[in-house]
C-alpha cells in the first residue's frame, strides 16, 4: 500500500491522517494510546504504538496552550511522531506538517 504524500517545501510529506489510516489498515492487532500532562502554560502529549502487547514506538510533543486547538495540535504531533518512529511515512521527516509550518513562521 502506497501512502499519499504532499509536497512541502520541495520534499514529499506524509500527513498524520495518512500514517494513521495505514496503521489501522495494516496492523489489526495494533493499538495506540495517548496521554497528556498539563505543565504551566502548555501540555506534553505522549503517544505509544503497540502491536499486540509489545510497545513498538513512542512520540512526544509539547505545545503552549496559547491558541484555539493547541491541545489537539499537540496530540496530532505526538501521534505523527510515534507513527513515523514506528516507520510509517518517515521517508523524509518525522516532524508533523504543523511542526514544519509553525517552525517556518517562528511559532512554538
Amino acid at each position: 500500500m502506497k501512502l499519499k504524500t504532499m509536497n512541502l517545501k520541495g520534499k514529499e510529506y506524509c500527513q498524520v491522517v495518512e500514517r494513521l489510516r495505514y496503521f489501522r489498515e495494516t496492523h489489526q492487532n495494533g493499538r495506540i494510546e495517548t496521554s497528556y500532562e498539563l505543565t504551566g502554560k502548555g501540555a506534553i502529549w505522549c503517544t505509544k504504538v503497540f502491536i499486540g502487547d509489545s510497545l513498538k514506538a513512542t512520540g512526544h510533543a509539547y505545545k503552549a496552550l496559547t491558541q484555539e486547538f493547541s491541545l489537539e495540535k499537540a496530540e496530532t504531533r505526538s501521534l505523527g511522531r510515534a507513527l513515523a518512529i514506528f516507520g510509517i511515512g518517515a521517508d523524509a521527516s518525522i516532524a508533523s506538517y504543523e511542526e514544519v509550518a509553525e517552525a517556518t513562521r517562528g511559532e512554538q
